[in-house]
């Protein structure tokens, strides 16, 4: 995900594009936002944001951070 400028109250729709995963983490700076394979987020506040997903299939646990 290339860095993007979004303004305050504006949505953004977090594609899982991971294959063989069977449980979903979100975070938002470290703070759980949901297990959810995908994840849409409104922002309410201005800052950087840094978001990470983590996958796992059960046996294997992988994270991406954008």
């Amino acid at each position: 995900m290339p860095d993007t400028s979004i303004c305050l109250g504006d949505s953004l729709w977090m594609t899982n594009l991971s294959q063989s995963s069977n449980f979903y983490t979100w975070l938002m700076n470290g703070q759980y936002l949901s297990n959810d394979s995908n994840e849409s987020h409104l922002f309410s506040s201005s800052g950087q944001s840094t978001i990470t997903l983590i996958v796992t299939d059960g046996n294997t646990v992988d994270a991406i951070e954008y």
